[in-house]
């Protein structure tokens, strides 16, 4: 039984649970009110896309407290639609002087008319492919 217990945790080790990061960011929109980040992290477990996030964070001028009520009214609309959508998770808040919109899909949870509605979250591919697809919009690290 030690045996079997130590080969499988060396299994375990030399294939990895290991987790790479991706995240690429850029300016969406900016003017005198508001100006709108996007940030794109997609995470890869064994070298495919397990989570797949997006995170949009609004930053508004002193004079535009109303549009950001509106907004997040908006996004928290947004999130209610998919509440119950299992492998999504959304949510609104304040972070400092910002607003934030996240949005996270977890890849191997979703069903097959939801992987499709979220499609544009999940076509990225492998790292390398992806790497380079969000390069020529984002700034990546």
């Amino acid at each position: 039984m030690k045996k079997f217990i130590s080969i499988l945790f060396i299994i375990v080790f030399l294939t990895g649970c290991k987790k790479t990061y991706l995240t690429c960011s850029r300016v969406v929109s900016s003017d005198q009110n508001a100006k709108v980040e996007e940030t794109i992290e997609l995470i890869y477990k064994r070298k495919q896309l397990y989570k797949s996030n997006m995170y949009l964070d609004y930053s508004f001028k002193e004079n535009a407290n109303l549009n950001k009520e509106n907004l997040k009214k908006d996004l928290l609309s947004e999130c209610e639609r998919n509440q119950d959508t299992k492998g999504v998770k959304c949510s609104v808040h304040n972070i400092d002087d910002k607003l934030r919109f996240e949005l996270s899909l977890t890849v191997d949870e979703l069903s097959e008319e939801d992987s499709v509605r979220f499609e544009n979250m999940l076509n990225y591919g492998n790292y390398t492919d992806s790497f380079k697809k969000l390069e020529k919009e984002y700034s990546c690290k």
